[in-house]
């Protein structure tokens, strides 16, 4: 041993390759041998880390549950395979007690990494565990006889790459230039894979670390300062997602499930420049997000993305382009034509700001092309047949393979994605989903705050694309007739899980002895298995020994067999891709959702096959939102028809049920789990749009595609061709998630002639019945006019004017020509109101309003068919962030009012679906819904855009506050008892009482209720899943979200969590006949060396967290091991 310590003494003692057995006294404890270590900072390194855990007078305090503040007897429900106590170990020694503990990725580490180590045998179970160790001046203490030598070989260290520290770049060294990163942090050797019960009780632990930080930032909260944006500096919750899916991690997939103000695009770049470098990055996003995840990576990547720094141009020559090129990401071509590349000096002050604005035109191409030689962006919303036909050149290739992808807003491509699963034709959307699922050695990472939108199928959807194809070998063996070995599944997993190649990546394993069917599958390419005396401990990478395709691993699996005598053909075995969540509606609600009554079913079997797969983060900044409730900030107001409205409503209605009996015949009921069944973009459309407003009929007439027979309708071309224009035309803004927004659909409606002259018509029609309502406007659009056309634009108008709903008001509408925003800007012009426009002349931008308007209140557009630059102007004009405004219209604000808080320039912004995506609205005070929608999560999304972090901080606290108003048509006592209304009453009615008639509009709000009470349930259980529930519950002091983040309440690391094969899986009928509740009684202990708390069951020995015993949420994190050691007991304890 004092030879090793001399080699740290001494820097200077030559490598020589040597065989040294050195005698240690616990199996875990690995020494690494590297003479250029720096003694001193090892030594105290491993002196701050040592932990002894001690008790004054007693080693473990007995006695009554713990009172007040201590953790106190809390029911957790557990597996009834109970865990051993662990037995006193006696020792010869005295042995310094190790407690193993995740590496902090923040904290500075010292540069100890050896050159890798061949060893005769192989060392298991090597794990992070600071060595407690005696003052260097001090005598070592006395190392009793091995039970085993582990023998090492110390290799000289590989030839080192020339040195860069004499380049001269410019007038400064090469260290002072800041230069592309790829910083990856290793928190463990090995990870359990997230198919085990062991998972979450392993995270809990490996992300220990960050409790504390966790904790702090709570403490602290935030502000609305805004940092500089060279100051970013990465959080906690984007830490713990880095470390989580990197390089060196046997997790595929991550739903970054993260709420407002989170960094959700940060949190998926700092995944993405740890692997940057080792692989290919994929950036999908709907055409009109990629401009904003560009400006993120200047924001939060790379340092060289970041424009506020100190930047100096470098000329280039041929002594050094290619190492510019090289460490740049810069092709050299580029170089060469630009002269030379820009650089940062990170000791100078920032100077962008004073850069020419030439020099800026130039820094910022080469940040693009910086990012574009890392990052690949694909719109998916405008991925047409032969575009993707070209992405997988004819279909021959996964264009996912080797890749890190990551997709933006991905609750858009999933809905693409579920409307086009049951198509019988191959369609992009579904490609796809197929490649996504099938994409080997790949790293995939969803953004959304918003998971399930529409149908509960859209998280089986997401869910599979996270895990993947779960790719099952099913042998069918012949097992030998004679001897004496019983075969079973612990005589396969003994066999498999050798460290012999083949076995050494064998994941689950399975054998029905009726059968001889031997299920298995294999770890993530390059990972391992580790084990520790028979005993599973996870995979690593760090072997590579894992790098064997599919084929190879089939070959070693049949020799493996074959030295049992149990032969196996290629023929015998059956390959199967499994899921891990049925992604058909009617699979998905026939296991997960109750017929009869529409409830959550099998909420444990859908917990199980999902975990590892979230990232679940609420808000890192809840206090700077303004102030929202649902049960008192929410407002259902309903307004009953006029009589002229009703009696036009009630002849469409009409029409429509003759459709739906149609439909009904091809359809079989299904209970409360149907109301996913009947939606489509045309389903009452006309009634939807009679709700809003009615044409003043026969005076003027509202203009249809055509006349369709209603006998015929769903089925004929004609009435799919009048259909697809009425969303084409009317709709627009049902495409981005409806069954016509599919690239596909979109390329067909365009080419379809039948369609195309439909619609050329029908736009005529509808310019002639608008121009003619405007012409007689104040004939029927008239204050004192207009409750008998739209008594519900009538409250909208009343309710924007009242005196006590001060400030900012929004508009939303699916409805962009006709019945919906089209017609209540026509509403709003008669009635005092004008627009807000702005127009480009040779002057530049300006604004457009007459003289005689200027005094009025305005109103502004933003319907996605404006012009980009006109309606971001127009945005930030409502926002009043004029610093974004061109000075020539600020020159003209500025004479109307200082500012826009209260609506002194644009008092009302009108936004459609296209509209209401991805943008970011300040002081809004009042959120108008013109009609219901489908689901709840598009009104929510809505609200977002009122609702965002420090959006009202220049308000006044009092004003610090948003209202959602949602209005709904209903039917007055005279209509429900006239005879018109018979058929009405009979077919009309609510889903909730069969006695009570609905109008469309309370239909679809129905609607959206029960399954926003559905999609709860589920997301709930996504949440209660995600790999950091744990850590972000123990800053939820109950007043937001009082989740039960799932567990097993196991220290098991060879039990499954699920199985491959949904059809195999047991339901939550079967798992709670075996499951049972145990009441914990436990102590405090306390660390004295660093005041750290545990929870200590002593009647196991089991250690928790504390903080999730004391929220009655308790995790195992470890056991406490008791040794005697001179007749006096020791203790240490062993993480997971």
């Amino acid at each position: 041993m004092s030879d090793i310590l001399n080699k740290f003494r001494n820097p200077s003692t030559p490598i020589i390759e040597k065989e040294i057995k050195i005698r240690i006294a616990k199996p875990n404890l690995t020494i690494a041998l590297d003479p250029s270590i720096n003694r001193e900072l090892f030594m105290k390194k491993i002196r701050e880390s040592k932990r002894k855990l001690t008790a004054s007078t007693s080693p473990i305090l007995r006695g009554s549950p713990v009172a007040a503040e201590e953790p106190s007897g809390v029911p957790i429900a557990e597996e009834p395979t109970g865990v051993p106590l662990p037995s006193p170990v006696a020792a010869e020694e005295p042995v310094p007690d190790i407690l193993p503990s995740p590496v902090a990725a923040e904290e500075p580490v010292p540069d100890i990494l050896p050159s890798p180590v061949a060893a005769e045998e192989p060392v298991p179970d090597i794990l992070p565990s600071p060595v407690a160790a005696e003052e260097p001046s001090r005598p070592l203490p006395k190392v009793t006889e091995p039970k085993e030598i582990v023998k090492i070989k110390v290799k000289r260290r590989p030839k080192a790459k020339p040195a860069e520290s004499g380049i001269i770049l410019g007038s400064e060294p090469i260290e002072d230039r800041r230069i592309l990163s790829d910083e990856v942090k290793i928190v463990s050797p090995t990870y359990y894979m997230n198919n085990r019960e062991v998972f979450n009780n392993f995270m809990m632990s490996l992300y220990e670390p960050y409790k504390m930080e966790l904790i702090d930032s709570a403490e602290k909260g935030q502000s609305c300062d805004i940092a500089d944006e060279g100051d970013f500096s990465i959080a906690t919750h984007q830490k713990i997602v880095r470390d989580y899916i990197n390089l060196h991690t046997p997790y595929r997939g991550l739903l970054l499930y993260h709420g407002l103000g989170s960094g959700k695009t940060c949190s998926s770049i700092s995944i993405a420049e740890g692997m940057k470098h080792g692989k290919r990055v994929i950036v999908m996003t709907p055409a009109s997000l990629q401009k904003n995840y560009y400006e993120e990576l200047k924001k939060c990547g790379d340092i060289l993305y970041r424009k506020n720094q100190y930047w100096e141009f470098i000329i280039s020559d041929a002594s050094n382009i290619d190492m510019l090129a090289s460490r740049m990401s810069i092709d050299k071509e580029y170089i060469r034509e630009g002269g030379g590349v820009w650089l940062v000096d990170r000791r100078k002050e920032p100077n962008y700001n004073s850069l020419s604005s030439a020099d800026k035109r130039s820094l910022d191409s080469q940040i693009d092309v910086m990012i574009k030689s890392k990052y690949k962006f694909i719109n998916y919303n405008g991925l047409t047949t032969s575009r993707y036909s070209a992405l997988t050149k004819g279909g021959t290739i996964n264009p996912f393979d080797n890749a890190v992808i990551i997709i933006d807003e991905s609750h858009n491509l999933i809905s693409r994605i579920v409307n086009k699963i049951e198509s019988k034709k191959e369609t992009v959307s579904v490609g796809i989903y197929k490649h996504l699922m099938g994409a080997d050695n790949s790293k995939i990472i969803l953004l959304t705050g918003t998971p399930m939108l529409n149908y509960p199928n859209e998280l089986g959807i997401m869910f599979n694309i996270l895990r993947g194809y779960i790719k099952t070998w099913s042998i069918k063996v012949n097992p030998p007739k004679k001897g004496s070995k019983t075969i079973d599944r612990s005589f396969f997993t003994a066999l498999l899980n050798s460290k012999t190649k083949g076995g050494h990546v064998t994941d689950y394993i399975d054998y029905n002895p009726s059968s001889t069917i031997l299920t298995i599958t294999r770890n993530p390419f390059g990972f391992t298995n580790v084990t520790s005396k028979g005993v599973y401990k996870g995979v690593t990478d760090s072997t590579g020994t894992g790098n064997i395709t599919d084929a190879e691993f089939e070959k070693n699996i049949i020799r493996l067999l074959a030295t049992e005598k149990i032969k196996v053909n290629s023929s015998d075995i059956t390959i199967n891709l499994n899921t891990s969540l049925p992604d058909k509606l009617k699979e998905f609600n026939k296991l997960f959702i109750k017929q009869e009554t529409g409830e959550f079913n099998n909420p444990v079997m859908f917990t199980r096959r999902i975990l590892g797969l979230t990232s679940y983060f609420r808000s890192a900044s809840e206090e700077l939102l303004p102030r929202y409730m649902k049960s008192t900030n929410y407002h259902v107001i309903r307004i009953e028809m006029s009589d002229h409205q009703f009696k036009l409503y009630e002849s469409v209605r009409s029409h429509e049920r003759k459709i739906d009996r149609n439909n009904s015949k091809k359809k079989a009921k299904g209970g409360n789990a149907d109301i996913y069944g009947e939606m489509s973009s045309t389903y009452r459309i006309y009634s939807r749009a009679y709700c809003n407003f009615v044409f003043p009929e026969p005076y003027i007439l509202r203009p249809k595609p055509v006349d369709i027979d209603a006998e015929s309708a769903e089925d004929s071309p004609q009435h799919n061709s009048a259909f697809k224009s009425i969303v084409a035309i009317e709709n627009i803004d049902f495409i981005p998630e409806d069954n016509y927004g599919d690239p596909d659909d979109i390329e067909m409606f365009e080419k379809d002639k039948g369609i195309q002259s439909i619609k050329e018509n029908y736009n005529t029609r509808i310019d002639s019945a608008m121009t003619e309502l405007e012409s007689k406007r104040d004939e029927y659009l008239a204050y004192d006019k207009l409750a008998d056309y739209s008594p519900k634009m009538l409250r909208l108008f009343e309710n924007i004017q009242k005196e006590d709903m001060i400030g900012l008001h929004l508009l939303y509408s699916q409805f962009r020509t006709l019945e919906g925003i089209g017609i209540f800007k026509l509403v709003l012009e008669t009635n005092g109101f004008t627009q807000f426009k702005i127009k480009r002349t040779i002057r530049g931008w300006e604004i457009d309003i007459p003289p005689e308007d200027m005094d009025k209140p305005k109103f502004a557009l933003y319907t996605g068919v404006e012009d980009p630059e006109e309606k971001e102007i127009i945005r930030n004009i409502f926002n009043g962030t004029w610093k974004y405004v061109p000075a020539s219209i600020v020159t003209e604000l500025v004479k109307m009012n200082d500012n826009n808080l209260y609506g002194e320039i644009i008092k009302l912004l009108m936004i459609t679906a296209s509209g209401a995506e991805g943008i970011n609205l300040f002081n809004v005070r009042h959120v108008h819904i013109m009609e219901p929608y489908w689901h709840h999560a598009r009104i929510d999304q809505v609200i977002g855009r009122a609702r965002r972090i420090c959006s009202h901080k220049e308000l006044p606290d009092e004003h610090r506050t948003v209202d959602a108003y949602i209005y709904l048509m209903t039917l007055s006592d005279k209509q429900l008892k006239s005879e018109d209304s018979i058929e009405l009453r009979m077919r009309d009615v609510s889903r909730l009482s069969s006695s009570v008639p609905v109008t469309t509009d309370e239909n679809i709000f129905e609607l959206s209720v029960m399954k926003d009470e559905i999609s709860s349930r589920l997301l709930n259980a996504v949440k209660q899943s995600s790999m950091d529930c744990q850590l972000h519950s123990i800053t939820d002091d109950g007043s937001s979200e009082d989740l039960k983040c799932f567990s097993f309440g196991t220290m098991d690391t060879d039990t499954y969590s699920n199985v491959p094969d949904i059809e195999n899986e047991e339901l939550d009928s079967v798992t709670s006949t075996y499951m049972k509740t145990t009441q914990i009684e436990a102590v405090e202990l306390k660390d004295p060396s660093d005041g750290k708390k545990y929870a200590l069951d002593p009647k196991t020995n089991k250690i928790y967290d504390y903080e999730s015993f004391h929220k009655k949420r308790p995790v195992q994190i470890g056991i406490l091991v008791q040794t005697i050691v001179q007749g006096k007991p020791q203790y240490k304890i062993e993480l997971i």
